[in-house]
């Protein structure tokens, strides 16, 4: 509806030897108008949003950013401070303005801190960006190191501190370290390459999935997506363990969500093709959950399912259609979802291919948006 707003703006600044940040007054950006912050020094540095009480996001020029991180101590961020510039990071780097680096910088810098409600907030943002890097073929080697980096060091502090729990269980601390616990051992099986190196807490997940005995109340429900997700991709009878837990009639909503989820990220191609065509089956699957698979889950759950769904939905379009039309808006959901997943030229112009008039050339305007988005990120 193109709302404007007045927009409040705080900031602190620091300058080389000062023994405190400075604060700033409140300033206001008024509708279409600006704001000029002069810099009084090239040593100082800037926070922009000090006290989180403003509803925008902060970018900051690469000069402004190394400033911003060498600074951190003496601008004296706050909890909710450091909150703001983890959350204000990731919205960028999804948004394709910030490379994945300055998260992991972040990660890197603030995951050791003390504070807890610092700490929730940066294995949140773990949790968020994994799939991302899940999916980064081609990641510079030095990214993949400050990941494994992160991960290690998270898993080995995430680990010590839910051994020194002397409470109830009960209380915000206990929470955030068994969270720390769960996401870590989730994204350490995830992002390695070989379950059978026993590495990070792949030893761990095992161990629970084994003695199980077939009882999913033996894996406690914290545990549960990171000994799935060990368990998928272990070998094609574990996969097969899990989905015979999915279509047991007594298994919850929140258990089978867990279960699908947890089942997409298997690299085997076979397991792949088969799970899809469990999906195909509404006798199996009810439609509107099996096309949510195949979209949501198993289009975006690694390189190798990328490919096969894309290569699946080029293959049996038409039987895609009939058998999910009834749904509506969610096939074209469906084919957005498999063609932001391309990853090469030679991919993106298969999907031209298929659903352009070879005659007139015309292609349906929702689908030749979808081609044109994921076009951008391989330029």
């Amino acid at each position: 509806y193109a709302y404007q707003w007045y927009v409040p703006i705080k900031y602190k600044t620091h300058t080389k030897n000062a023994a405190e940040p400075e604060l700033s007054s409140l300033k206001w950006i008024r509708p279409n108008g600006h704001l000029v912050t002069p810099i009084a020094a090239e040593d100082q540095s800037i926070f922009v949003n000090w006290d989180g009480n403003g509803f925008y996001v902060t970018s900051y020029s690469l000069d402004l950013w190394k400033k911003l991180i060498a600074d951190r101590t003496t601008l004296k961020l706050s909890s909710r401070e450091m909150q703001v510039l983890f959350y204000d990071t990731y919205l960028l780097v999804n948004a394709g303005y910030y490379p994945l680096s300055r998260q992991l910088e972040l990660l890197g810098i603030f995951a050791a801190n003390e504070d807890y409600s610092v700490l929730r907030e940066a294995f949140r943002q773990i949790g968020m960006i994994s799939s991302l890097i899940k999916m980064e073929e081609g990641l510079p080697e030095t990214w993949k190191g400050q990941w494994k980096d992160v991960s290690a060091t998270q898993y080995n502090k995430a680990n010590a501190l839910k051994n020194d729990v002397e409470s109830d269980g009960e209380s915000e601390v206990d929470y955030v370290k068994q969270l720390m616990k769960s996401l870590t051992m989730d994204l350490c099986l995830t992002y390695n390459d070989n379950t059978d190196v026993d590495v990070f807490c792949v030893k761990e997940a095992k161990k629970i999935w084994e003695e199980r005995h077939g009882e999913t109340t033996k894996i406690g429900p914290d545990d549960k997506a990171p000994v799935y997700s060990y368990a998928a991709r272990a070998s094609s009878e574990d996969w097969d363990a899990l989905w015979i837990m999915y279509v047991d009639p007594l298994s919850t909503a929140a258990e089978k969500k867990l279960l699908a989820t947890a089942m997409a990220q298997t690299e085997d191609i076979k397991t792949v093709k088969k799970y899809i065509s469990y999906c195909m089956n509404d006798t199996i699957v009810r439609k509107s959950n099996g096309l949510s698979i195949m979209g949501r889950y198993i289009a975006t759950a690694n390189s190798v399912s990328a490919k096969v769904s894309l290569d699946y939905m080029l293959e049996n379009w038409p039987a895609v259609y009939e058998h999910f039309q009834t749904l509506g808006l969610e096939c074209p959901k469906y084919i957005k979802t498999v063609i932001s997943q391309i990853a090469s030229a030679e991919d993106l112009q298969k999907v031209k291919d298929k659903f352009e008039d070879p005659e007139t050339g015309y292609m349906n305007d929702v689908i030749k948006a979808d081609c044109d988005s994921a076009l951008i990120p391989l330029l």
